[in-house]
């Protein structure tokens, strides 16, 4: 059999290689804005280690929701499908109707990830704004401290 002029085989094999990789690209990415995230957590941490209460706390919490965000879709990935291979494996004929298999919902788990992301960026982003505006700073002070941590919005 034939499609788009390559036999069929080839390109089951080529979505085999393509959905492996799409399953490692997923797990880099969310170790890595994972990772960044709670490296600005433990910057902030670094910076404040004099103060005490609650900056000190809200960078704990972030560190623990961007752990808790890692482990639950580090897990979530591995157990979309089950086996772990029918998540690239699905998309071929042959062994989905050989194979037996379950996969769970990708457009529901996809959105949940990248709005939970989204809220530990806006909390990151938030954090020491709010500590800039609890310090003993002049206005002035403030106002040209403001748009440096400021400047995470733009990534939210």
């Amino acid at each position: 059999m034939y499609l788009l002029s390559r036999p069929l085989l080839n390109v089951c094999d080529a979505t085999d290689k393509f959905g492996q990789r799409t399953l490692i690209k997923l797990y880099l990415y969310i170790t890595a804005t994972s990772a960044v995230k709670i490296s600005v957590f433990l910057f902030y941490r670094r910076l404040t280690i004099k103060v005490s209460g609650p900056f000190l706390i809200a960078t704990w919490v972030g560190i623990i929701f961007n752990l808790g965000y890692w482990i639950a879709f580090m897990l979530e990935l591995s157990l979309i499908c089950i086996p772990t291979e029918a998540f690239w494996m699905q998309f071929d004929p042959v062994w989905a109707a050989t194979h037996h298999f379950s996969c769970g919902l990708e457009r529901l788990s996809a959105p949940s990830s990248g709005v939970l992301s989204v809220v530990g960026d806006f909390y990151a982003t938030m954090v020491p704004l709010l500590q800039i505006q609890s310090m003993n700073l002049s206005t002035r002070q403030k106002l040209a401290i403001y748009p440096v941590f400021g400047l995470g919005f733009v990534c939210v």
